[in-house]
C-alpha cells in the first residue's frame, strides 16, 4: 500500500485475507532537513469462525441466532450474551457491528472479539452496561478503523452512561475508543485503550 504523506503520528491498518507470512516495508522521508520513522506492528488474531455480519437489536424483528452462533438475545431484559469464542466483523461503512437499544446489558461469558471498519463496534441508543464474571475471565477485544474519511469509528459509542464491571476491555481505534455521552462508571474492570 502507498499512503505517503499521512502525517506525523498517523497509522495504517491492513487486514490479511488469510493466514501466512507477511512482510512490511516502509520508507521515511526527510522534510525540511529533519525527519524520522517509527514502525510499530500490533497483530490482532481473528477467529477462523468469525462471522461477517451485523446485529441490530433496535429493529423489528430482531436478529435470531443460527445454530452454532455464540450469542443470545433476551428481549425481555434487553440482555445480549456473548459466549466464549464469539467473534464478529463488519466492513460496512457507517454500520455498527452491534446496535443496541438504551438500557441494554452485554454479558461476557469468556472471550469475545469485534472488528469494525468505519463505524462503531458497539453502538447503544442510551445507557449500556458491559459485565462479566471477572476481569481475568471475561474479555472483549475490539478494533475499529477508518475506511472512509467521513465516518466515526469509536469501538464503543453510548448515547447515555456506560457502566463496565467485572470484565476486561481491550480496545483499539483510529478514533476515540469509548464515547459515553453522559458518563462512564468502572467497577472491578480492566480497560486497555489505544488510539492511533
Amino acid at each position: 500500500f502507498d499512503r505517503n504523506g499521512r502525517g506525523l503520528g498517523e497509522s495504517i491498518r491492513y487486514q490479511a485475507a488469510e493466514a501466512g507470512t507477511y512482510y512490511f516495508a516502509f520508507l521515511g522521508l526527510s522534510a525540511q532537513e529533519y525527519g524520522w520513522c517509527h514502525c510499530g506492528i500490533t497483530a490482532y488474531e481473528q477467529s477462523p469462525d468469525s462471522k461477517l455480519q451485523t446485529l441490530d437489536f433496535t429493529v423489528d424483528p430482531v436478529p435470531e441466532p443460527e445454530s452454532g452462533d455464540l450469542w443470545h438475545w433476551n428481549a425481555a431484559t434487553l440482555t445480549l450474551t456473548l459466549m466464549d469464542g464469539f467473534s464478529m466483523h463488519s466492513g460496512t461503512v457507517g454500520t455498527p457491528t452491534i446496535k443496541l437499544p438504551g438500557g441494554s446489558t452485554v454479558v461476557l461469558e469468556g472471550e469475545a472479539s469485534l472488528c469494525t471498519g468505519s463505524a462503531q463496534s458497539i453502538q447503544c441508543l442510551g445507557d449500556l452496561t458491559i459485565r462479566g464474571d471477572s476481569k481475568d475471565a471475561a474479555r472483549l477485544t475490539g478494533v475499529s478503523s477508518f475506511q472512509s474519511q467521513n465516518s466515526a469509528c469509536q469501538v464503543i459509542m453510548v448515547q447515555g452512561k456506560l457502566t463496565v464491571e467485572n470484565c476486561a476491555l481491550i480496545l483499539n481505534s483510529d478514533d476515540t475508543t469509548i464515547e459515553a455521552e453522559t458518563g462512564l462508571e468502572i467497577r472491578e474492570a480492566l480497560l486497555q485503550l489505544e488510539t492511533e
